[in-house]
């Protein structure tokens, strides 16, 4: 069945809810645990296979349930945190984790350097007990994992107020550093304030000590910042769950849908995300590269621009004008774009539907408005500007309803060019120029997003 026969699928989705029908009013909402078909340990990069539905729902509802995730990991440092004074120690807190839980589920299928995605978040009322168990089958990805340190001063505040009492009753020496940290703390400290990718380096402090200067007691704060790497050896997954909310219907409600879903499919609709790296990386005077791939009903494109080859979650903006992207004789957008102004930042919060609902968080607006140098001299970043991409939209605005539209080649190959150019050139075009090592940017990521659908039956 071809995507460009069906047109416009709204009225199968509004159909596809069992809303219509009345049930009893006794049929109350549950949330039901459910364990994994899988052996648990799960050991380093093995598969886990877990039921979405219950049979003590009739009607699961996906959109309302979630995963719980229990693992412990072997991190390992390419350098030493052992000068840190006793004071100090418990104050002291380096986040590793994930930017968003949604990337720990790595669903995707690696070919060559080609990755494919199955977004499955259109999933809403589900009539398990008419078209049978839902399961899904997943591994960990470690490679989405990030860290960072805490500022010091914050993380040390938040263990003085929380601790205070315990701290007074071990006398006046651990009170006096923890205060000496406060008033000795210099902004010249300057450490990765950012999240990190895992496998990557970042530059930390690996020491926090006090120096006695004189014999009467006055003392200095000492602190040392080093480039660490961080990396997981190995994780074993103890424990996961899959925490499923539905309720139950009368007979008489399913067979009335068992009977309107008869001779038409329950549709699902998804979205297939698939990523292609341009051949080129940028250069002293922009970027102008293109990538031949097949395009089917691509509704938008998305541009990641990574400054290592390794990450997986944290993109940074370029800081480039002059950018667009051309494809089957257009340009997207209709004019060029500067990353930086207000104009892009408002068509990103409409690309991300941010813009009336649903609110955009800090991290994301910072990375879409905060400038990374200046004519004359780089710009240290003072929070996390890692959340940043370029979304184009190439479907057409249908007022809600769900169409099958967008950019389709039928499955023959065509160009797509990104070109651009940095704001500014020289030493102080950072994304050209990672660091002071003469480090250099790995190509631009591109990412095309394809409607699809899933349908359900009696026969299938």
């Amino acid at each position: 069945m071809r995507l460009q026969q069906l047109g416009t699928i709204e009225a199968t989705l509004q159909s596809n809810s069992v809303d219509a029908f009345r049930n009893d009013g006794e049929q109350h909402y549950s949330i039901k645990e459910i364990k994994p078909a899988s052996q648990m340990h799960a050991l380093f990069d093995k598969e886990i296979l877990i039921g979405l539905s219950d049979s003590d729902h009739d009607v699961t509802q996906v959109q309302n349930s979630f995963l719980s995730i229990v693992l412990s990991a072997n991190v390992q440092f390419d350098n030493k945190f052992d000068g840190y004074e006793e004071a100090y120690k418990d104050g002291t807190v380096l986040f590793i984790g994930l930017k968003s839980a949604s990337q720990l589920v790595a669903l995707m299928q690696q070919q060559e350097r080609q990755k494919k995605l199955i977004k499955i978040s259109g999933f809403t009322d589900y009539p398990n007990s008419l078209f049978g168990d839902l399961k899904i089958k997943f591994k960990i990805n470690p490679n989405a994992f990030v860290f960072e340190l805490v500022n010091p001063i914050i993380s040390m505040a938040k263990y003085y107020t929380m601790n205070k009492t315990d701290l007074m009753a071990s006398g006046p020496d651990k009170l006096k550093n923890i205060d000496l940290l406060f008033r000795s703390w210099s902004l010249g400290y300057q450490f990765t304030k950012q999240f990190t990718q895992m496998g990557c380096t970042a530059d930390l402090i690996t020491k926090i000590s006090i120096e006695q200067i004189t014999d009467s007691g006055l003392k200095n704060l000492m602190c040392s910042i080093s480039p660490v790497t961080l990396s997981i050896k190995n994780y074993d997954i103890t424990e996961v769950t899959a925490n499923m909310s539905g309720y139950k219907a009368t007979d008489d409600c399913l067979q009335r849908v068992r009977d309107f879903f008869a001779n038409r499919p329950f549709v699902v609709p998804a979205q297939r995300v698939e990523a292609w790296s341009f051949p080129i990386s940028a250069t002293t005077t922009g970027i102008r590269t293109s990538q031949n791939i097949p395009l089917s009903h691509v509704t938008d494109l998305c541009l990641l621009f990574p400054k290592d080859a390794r990450a997986t979650t944290c993109y940074e903006n370029p800081c480039y004008h002059n950018m667009q992207v051309t494809t089957c004789g257009r340009n997207f957008p209709d004019m060029p774009m500067n990353t930086l102004d207000q104009q892009f930042f408002q068509m990103q919060l409409n690309a991300s539907n941010l813009d009336l609902l649903f609110e955009a968080t800090d991290e994301f607006e910072d990375a879409l408005t905060t400038p990374r140098s200046t004519a004359s001299r780089r710009l240290n970043p003072h929070t996390d500007l890692t959340s940043f991409m370029i979304t184009l939209q190439c479907e057409r605005n249908c007022n809600g309803a769900l169409t099958f539209d967008g950019l389709d080649t039928n499955n023959q190959n065509v160009s797509v060019e990104l070109r651009g150019a940095p704001i500014y050139q020289g030493d102080t075009d950072w994304y050209y120029n990672v660091d002071v090592m003469g480090k250099k940017t790995p190509p631009p990521i591109l990412c095309t997003i394809h409607d699809t659908f899933w349908l359900f039956g009696h026969a299938n």
